[in-house]
């Protein structure tokens, strides 16, 4: 007996030895491994999932599948959205053509009615000294008090013209 269990002593050693201290057996192991959590970079519907629990997964590879709607909905929004703002700088050139092209007939007027303020000014000049040569002509008694109020009615004329372009300047410069 003592001879059976000391072989049989034996076999279990030399079996422990080359192949059993190798063998774990457990009911609660715990491997300890590389875990990494999966987080999305958008929000959607799942359609598929390509992986399962434990798998091991490579860099690039598809885990799950997103319905495809909700992006396509939100593209077409954005389109159009691209599509109003298009619409709207395009409005905005134009407004800025019809403005220039406002501003430069607004400067052409105002030229204009430079013009006809240097006119209103000769025409004074030309009343105010045809009013004061014929006053010289009525002392000396050369000429008619009729002729002479013509002459003041013509300057007060020439005063009013020149009035009313000034007053159109300033109105052109405002």
């Amino acid at each position: 007996a003592v001879l059976m269990f000391g072989t049989a002593g034996l076999v279990w050693y030399g079996w422990w030895s080359i192949v059993g201290q190798y063998v774990v057996d457990t009911d609660n192991a715990y491997v300890a491994g590389k875990v990494g959590q999966v987080t999305p970079q958008t929000t959607g519907t799942v359609k598929a999932v390509e992986v399962n629990n434990t798998d091991r997964v490579k860099a690039g590879q598809v885990l799950v599948q997103l319905d495809e709607t909700d992006a396509q909905v939100s593209l077409q929004a954005a389109e159009a959205a691209l599509a109003d703002a298009v619409r709207s700088v395009r409005g905005l050139y134009a407004t800025t053509s019809q403005s220039n092209a406002s501003v430069e007939q607004t400067r052409a007027e105002f030229k204009k009615a430079q013009h006809q303020v240097e006119q209103a000014a000769a025409q004074r000049r030309n009343a105010e000294d045809e009013y004061n040569r014929l006053a010289n002509l009525r002392q000396q008694k050369f000429v008619s008090v009729e002729s002479l109020n013509q002459a003041k009615t013509t300057l007060e004329a020439a005063e009013a013209t020149l009035a009313a372009a000034q007053s159109a300047v300033n109105s052109a410069q405002a």
